[in-house]
């Protein structure tokens, strides 16, 4: 059984690796190599984590296996970070953590949700009512990725 929980800062350990794979396994088929070491890196930077997590807010899912995705949200209504592990793609998990980042949201009264959503990510931010507000070319580390700036009226 999935559960979902808010993140706390030790979880950036949990939250790295997800990140690492999803992007450099979850999307194997959607961009070139130099294109998922420029996102993603060539390894996992704890460090670098440890130091982001100081600051975040989100939710977190886990099951009896270990963690499974993360999504964040800031007071704004951005969501910066949204991720699950390959492993545990398309089974509800990121429309679970988007439930509750969304619930979070209402609870406090924002009244729209912004991302700077991937090429691969778009698709699931316009299934759950975002629309692309601009699309961008991004120079990351000698590669290009598109991007699109995205929002939603809550």
């Amino acid at each position: 059984m999935v559960s979902i929980r808010s993140l706390t800062a030790a979880d950036y350990e949990a939250a790295a690796r997800i990140f690492f794979a999803a992007v450099h396994e979850g999307t194997r088929n959607l961009y070139t190599p130099e294109q998922r070491r420029a996102w993603g890196g060539e390894a996992v930077n704890l460090d670098t984590w440890r130091s982001v997590f100081l600051e975040v807010e989100g939710c977190f899912a886990e099951d009896e296996s270990g963690p499974l995705g993360f999504m964040t949200l800031d007071q704004a209504g951005y969501i910066d970070f949204a991720f699950v592990h390959p492993d545990a793609a398309r089974k509800g998990i990121g429309a679970a953590l988007f439930a509750e980042v969304e619930r979070e949201a209402r609870a406090q009264a924002i009244a729209e949700l912004t991302t700077n959503a991937s090429f691969a990510a778009q698709p699931f931010f316009a299934r759950h009512g975002f629309e692309i507000v601009e699309k961008e070319e991004i120079a990351r580390n000698g590669a290009t990725l598109t991007r699109y700036a995205m929002r939603k009226t809550l």
